[in-house]
């Protein structure tokens, strides 16, 4: 077999064959190299009969498991080069990326099939069991496999990667055979240093990069072992990290967060000072990517571990330039104990092998401890985007890759992140970092998760937005402002605070900045918890008459309208004037029948059978504009308390005038903070 990412199982199978490469824990059942071998080589003979040959392109969707370790390197050996579908993808998702890429087949695992099937008609679908066959496929004795000898031509595409679409339409990233067995070799070697004896944590979805690279390829290359997940589980991983059965954990700092979570709070990330149950024995070390890490978390984690988390940094078109390998420059404790202040959170090192540059708007290079766009080349970096050369010249420039992230580095050559490009607020011509506010709300108490976006402010060119998921008992605007003022500089603390049951997460685990910035960033209202939802969905199917809108907007007037207990959906449709706008919840909502109204200075709250949400959307700081809207969705036959306002009214209108006098005091407020 050539220079190629099948190399990573096959001289597994060829120097330790009957060591064991992988544990399901599902099923209690483990697996060899040379079994995961055989499995693959069998579905390497299922392509090439099915007419595949070297450079085709085959989707692979498929849990973690045994299914899609065969399909991947099944096609490897075959020389196809995959297109992971990451499992939770809906039908839509599925055709546009399998039309974009131009697969002429799929591999799946069974509970994907009839998906697969939906969404492409014509694509021949290969379901593909443990042993590595293929359901209604060739028996073995009329498969003809080789040894794998498989020769490839230098550049061959082993991937294709889809963008997260976080910066607008997914584009697929070429990543070539040499580029990935390279890079995995450098990690293994020179950063991870992990060797036969480790065993890995798998429960990062395989079908993205960061779940392949560190939970497959790498305990693979090393001769590790990797116990495998088919769906991220908190309490059975962590029972497994405190069983000793994990010595090595990379994952998402969504995980972290689960695994640092109160028990007893029914899924929210409750902060404990001290771990509920003994940390974790023989974790030797843990890896947090793909999204920043807020230093209290990190801290959590690590005690509750037993062990070190440390931060890496990549992305699809580069995936891990720089990893925190403790090694690199002083420790934070060190520094601590030397009387010093706290280092940045930075993320390590580049990879040997990688390059990196922080370069200014015209490409120039910065000295240490400059701030710009960060640019990377090395055996990590895309080949290029997929039949897209505009884009692909667009973030190329002489062989460097301009990654679009803002960062510095430090006195020992370590990258500290300070956010991304397209996410930089400017706020009156100053730059304002997400992740700087983020890090800082993330210390109040009352903050489970927070991100930070901008939002166009006619005054300031943009305001200052935070998204809040809370923990526990809502704290006010005015608490957290405080807060936010005592860790921030003035122009830094936000102007809003806008509380959510949870914040928008694409596949990957990462935080969507721009589905936030779609339903916050225009001035949106925001829509209410999910409990109140799901009483309103229930009030819909059963009482449709009772539920009735009751807004009272400054220009408009008083607007009525019924809700449709048949349309009940995912998404409910809000109009800010008049621009009608989309609001993803993530959750239980309800779709109306006539487009409901909002306003840029308003709030739109949502509950059922007289338990209405508070206002989940406050402002502190100042504007030059009038306040407006608020807005409830009760029972026609009273309404509860409202953030202490009655709507005691029939239909809920009289009350509103004290909704009104509330918001007239806000404005006050603000007016004297001025």
């Amino acid at each position: 077999m050539g220079f190629q990412i099948g190399q990573v199982l096959r001289q597994g199978a060829l120097r330790h064959g009957e060591r064991v490469a992988c544990v399901l824990a599902e099923e209690a059942r483990a697996l060899t190299y040379s079994q995961l071998d055989h499995a693959a080589l069998r579905v390497a003979a299922h392509l090439r009969a099915q007419g595949l040959t070297p450079g085709a392109r085959v989707a692979l969707s498929a849990a973690n498991g045994a299914p899609f370790l065969a399909g991947f390197f099944g096609a490897a050996y075959a020389g196809v080069t995959v297109v992971p579908l990451p499992i939770l993808s809906a039908a839509p998702e599925v055709a546009l990326r399998v039309r974009q890429s131009g697969c002429t087949a799929a591999l799946v695992d069974a509970p994907r099939e009839a998906l697969l099937r939906a969404a492409c008609p014509a694509l021949p679908v290969l379901v593909v069991h443990g042993e590595g066959r293929i359901a209604g496929g060739l028996q073995p004795a009329e498969l003809a496999p080789n040894d794998g000898a498989l020769d490839l031509p230098a550049g061959a595409d082993a991937l294709l990667l889809f963008t997260s679409g976080t910066t607008g339409g997914a584009k697929a990233a070429r990543i070539t055979h040499a580029s990935l067995l390279a890079h995995t070799a450098a990690l293994v070697h020179h950063t991870l240093q992990l060797s036969e004896h480790d065993v890995v944590l798998g429960a990062l979805p395989w079908t993205h990069s960061f779940g392949l690279r560190m939970s497959v390829l790498a305990p693979f290359y090393a001769g590790a072992q990797v116990l495998s997940f088919a769906r991220f589980d908190a309490q059975r991983t962590l029972a497994a990290l405190d069983a000793g059965q994990v010595t090595w954990v990379p994952a998402v700092p969504t995980m972290f967060a689960a695994w640092t979570a109160d028990p007893d709070h029914h899924g929210h990330a409750e902060r404990t000072a001290v771990p509920p149950r003994p940390m974790a024995q023989g974790v030797r070390g843990a890896l947090a990517a793909g999204a920043p890490l807020p230093r209290e978390l990190r801290d959590r984690a690590a005690q509750r571990l037993g062990c070190p988390v440390r931060q890496g940094y990549g992305l699809t078109e580069a995936t891990f330039s720089t990893i925190d390998d403790g090694r690199t420059g002083p420790t934070e404790e060190s520094l601590v104990a030397l009387g010093a202040p706290p280092a940045p959170l930075h993320v390590g090192a580049p990879v040997w092998g990688v390059e990196l540059r922080i370069r200014n708007e015209a490409g120039a290079d910065l000295p240490v401890g400059g701030e710009g766009e960060v640019w990377v080349r090395g055996p990590n970096v895309m080949a290029g985007y997929l039949d897209d050369e505009a884009a692909t010249r667009a973030v190329f420039d002489g062989g460097w890759l301009r990654t679009g992230d803002l960062g510095r580095v430090d006195a020992w050559g370590r990258l500290v992140l300070v956010d991304r490009l397209k996410d930089l607020i400017i706020r009156g011509g100053a730059n304002v970092y997400p992740s700087e506010v983020e890090d800082a709300l993330s210390l109040h108490p009352g903050v489970a998760q927070v991100a930070v976006i901008g939002r166009p402010d006619s005054y300031y060119g943009e305001a200052v937005v935070a998204v809040i998921v809370p923990r526990g008992e809502t704290p006010s605007a005015a608490e957290l402002d405080e807060h936010a003022r005592a860790h921030l500089a003035k122009n830094k603390v936000p102007s809003e605070y806008v509380f959510t049951d949870q914040l928008p997460l694409g596949p990957s685990g990462k935080v969507l900045k721009r589905a936030l910035r779609e339903t916050y960033g225009a001035g949106l209202t925001h829509v209410g918890h999910a409990v109140h939802l799901q009483r309103l969905s229930a009030v819909l199917e059963h009482q449709p008459e009772h539920a009735v809108l009751v807004g009272l907007p400054i220009e408009d007037g008083v607007v009525e309208a019924h809700l449709n207990a048949r349309a009940v959906a995912r998404e409910l449709f809000v109009t800010p004037g008049d621009a009608q706008r989309r609001v993803a919840l993530h959750g239980v909502a309800v779709r109306a029948e006539v487009v409901l109204f909002g306003h840029a200075h308003g709030a739109l709250a949502v509950g059922a059978h007289g338990v209405l949400p508070r206002v989940a959307r406050e402002r502190v700081a100042p504007h030059k504009r009038d306040a407006g809207l608020v807005a409830g969705v009760g029972r026609r036959h009273g309404l509860g308390s409202f953030g202490g306002a009655g709507l005691a009214a029939l239909g809920g209108v009289a009350g509103l005038a004290g909704l009104r006098g509330r918001g007239a005091a806000a404005a006050e407020r603000r007016e004297q903070r001025q």
